[in-house]
């Protein structure tokens, strides 16, 4: 699927989610999934606050506990998707769509940790209490969407006011009792940030138009796969150019339409340049050959928005610069989407003239060009695709 494509989907199902007119399918297994994704991102956020919370040490433990509930962890069948999808006389209008799913919740929550606190290193009171804010906001629009569509509801989200009422009680019933007002307003606070209230509102409701997204989608994820590799495979060009354009900007965690780490970016360049032979580029092809043949000036990625920098994939590097996921047992670079270790990423600017900023060749150390952020949203990069 283009850029532009899903732009478009995810406008339309924003239309579908808040247009009053507008009425929500109805599937018991719709509304199951939905129940399963909130399910999910309650209990991601949840180990976020307990991580955040001072004198609480982050359980390493607890993100893959909440994950192997959502896809079943060694048995499949197990997972929230696959039970409704086995269910004898089951409705479910999307099959096999699990994975997609799971990096849609991954993505919502990387956004909301990252709209509150994008450059948090320690242990907050208020970070953890706004955290609480929009984990609620969140299950309250997603148990509204359930509920719409649930055969025999009322097809309306906000029935009975019910998106209202979520709103009405993030927002308070005047700007001072807002949920992010009240923490703001504490004598002493820790608060970080002040005034973030109506942005990560804005993520929690993008969220939730990604998640239905997800799950009223009528290809599955099989379907779309195959379909994509046998595009992709049939038009790659016979003379390819080392780099065909970009992705767009991400935080350290690489989370494309297809999945997450270097594999979801690999499988993503292949999607969007239309030939399975493309993927990310290492910091090693940059280096080598895109700057010395020119190819990096003015580089614009697929939103036709310019490059600025990249992401410094080397498989060589310490994992812990490449965003490793040593809090669970993937193990994986550029999968890793808190900053509660010592996981970070690394990045290179890339130059007006086309060239990129480099190390410090004596040490080996980032310099002011190369820098080591967290993998979160403290600073997005961008990953350019070569072939």
């Amino acid at each position: 699927m283009t850029t532009r494509s899903i732009v478009t989907a995810l406008a339309m199902t924003l239309a579908l989610v808040w247009c009053g007119a507008a009425s929500a399918q109805q599937k018991k297994c719709l509304a199951g999934k939905t129940k399963c994704m909130s399910s999910k991102a309650a209990g991601l956020l949840k180990c976020e606050q307990l991580a955040e919370t001072p004198g609480k040490t982050a359980d390493p433990t607890c993100a893959p506990k909440v994950r192997d509930k959502f896809d079943g962890g060694d048995d499949l069948s197990k997972g929230c998707f696959e039970k409704l999808e086995n269910k004898k006389d089951s409705d479910c209008i999307t099959l096999d769509d699990t994975v997609a799913a799971e990096t849609a919740v991954d993505a919502c929550v990387t956004a909301i940790v990252g709209a509150i606190d994008p450059l948090q290193t320690d242990q907050k009171k208020c970070a953890v209490g706004k955290k609480k804010c929009a984990g609620k906001y969140l299950a309250s629009l997603l148990k509204c969407q359930a509920l719409a569509q649930t055969p025999g509801k009322d097809p309306s989200p906000n029935a009975n006011g019910c998106v209202d009422k979520a709103k009405a009680k993030y927002n308070g019933s005047e700007p001072a009792k807002g949920c992010f007002a009240k923490l703001e307003a504490k004598q002493p606070n820790d608060c970080q940030n002040t005034g973030d209230s109506a942005t990560v509102q804005g993520a929690a409701e993008t969220c939730l138009a990604n998640l239905v997204a997800v799950v009223t989608n009528t290809t599955s994820t099989t379907t779309t796969t195959t379909t994509t590799t046998s595009t992709t495979t049939t038009t790659c060009p016979s003379t390819p150019p080392t780099v065909r354009g970009a992705l767009p900007a991400t935080p350290g965690r690489f989370s494309f339409t297809t999945g997450i780490g270097v594999k979801g970016a690999d499988d993503a360049c292949a999607a969007a340049f239309k030939c399975s032979l493309t993927h990310a580029c290492t910091l090693e092809e940059l280096k080598s050959v895109a700057v010395q043949n020119g190819e990096l000036m003015g580089l614009k990625d697929t939103t036709n928005a310019t490059v600025t920098s990249f992401w410094a994939i080397d498989s060589s590097a310490d994992p812990l610069q490449q965003c490793f996921d040593d809090a669970s047992a993937a193990g994986k670079n550029w999968e890793y989407g808190t900053n509660h270790t010592g996981s970070r990423g690394e990045k290179v600017d890339l130059n007006g003239d086309g060239t990129l900023g480099g190390l410090d060749p004596m040490t080996g150390k980032p310099d002011m060009l190369h820098m080591t952020l967290s993998c979160n949203f403290s600073g997005n990069a961008w990953v350019a695709c070569c072939q």
